[in-house]
């Protein structure tokens, strides 16, 4: 769930084998206004400031160094907890919560900002792509460790998960080599289609390449993925062969399809592989 708000599940037999949150959603990915996992003793570090403490939002900084949470009935957290859940992340790195405008300065759309406004948007968003791959590759790894054989799908959700193409892109490029690649198509560049209910992300054809058939489904328990030293063919691993495009990325856009897609990925993935032999 890519979002303001951002977390990573690993599911396994429709049950959640872990997830990015901890005791609340400050552990894991950064967000709009949140850190993320950072050091914890960081905590220590971040001493009340006063001349930081915005009182226009509504919160009231006491004399112990504590700051009242807008709308609890007076319930009061330390000024570590506040800065790390609503001055960092995205509006610490560059200076704005809005995603959308992070993507637009790095790639220069934005009229009148600075260079400096690009190289820190530039940041927030390479900052946020390198998260979401740490926490994807240890979640692969811990799915197949339970004797999976591969990992079905990566299934995007919430605003940025659906709408991002250029975060969907980068990942794409730096999953390209890996047992999650993105399965390429021909015709148009990350188009989509409906398979089994679900929106199914297309990525571009590979030069060179041909497109997925039956033959090549995946059956390494590392799933499928070209290898890094011969780029474009089949990786061998534990002794099978695995299919060269990778595993199905999908969009789930309301709860149903999320539910849907949790409680039914093995018919979902036959339903994928199926339109792929026919493509």
């Amino acid at each position: 769930h890519l979002g303001s708000g951002a977390s990573l599940c690993a599911i396994r037999a429709g049950k959640s084998l872990d997830t990015s949150m901890g005791l609340t959603p400050l552990e894991g990915l950064p967000g709009s206004t949140r850190s993320g996992s950072v050091d914890p003793a960081l905590s220590h570090h971040l001493k009340p400031d006063p001349a930081r403490h915005d009182s226009t939002a509504g919160t009231d900084l006491s004399e112990q160094g504590r700051v009242t949470v807008p709308g609890s009935e007076g319930v009061q957290i330390d000024w570590a907890e506040w800065e790390l859940n609503s001055k960092s992340g995205w509006l610490a790195l560059a200076g704005t919560r809005d995603f959308e405008e992070i993507v637009a300065r790095k790639d220069g759309r934005v009229e009148g900002c600075t260079d400096e406004e690009r190289r820190k948007a530039r940041l927030a968003f390479d900052v946020f792509v390198d998260r979401v791959l740490a926490y994807l590759g240890a979640y692969t790894f811990k799915i197949l460790a339970t004797g999976a054989q591969h990992v079905d799908a990566l299934v995007f959700s919430g605003g940025i998960g659906e709408h991002s193409t250029e975060l969907r892109m980068a990942l794409a490029a730096k999953l390209e080599h890996t047992p999650l690649a993105l399965r390429s198509a021909d015709g148009g560049f990350y188009g989509s289609e409906k398979v089994g209910g679900v929106r199914r992300i297309l990525g571009p054809p590979r030069e060179g390449g041909t497109k997925w058939s039956g033959e090549a489904a995946p059956s390494s328990p590392l799933g499928p993925g070209p290898s890094p030293s011969t780029p474009g063919s089949p990786r061998t691993l534990h002794g099978t062969t695995c299919g060269r495009w990778g595993v199905p990325w999908l969009v789930a856009e309301t709860d149903e399809e999320m539910k849907c897609v949790r409680l039914s990925m093995p018919k979902i993935r036959n339903l994928w592989s199926s339109s792929l032999e026919h493509e």
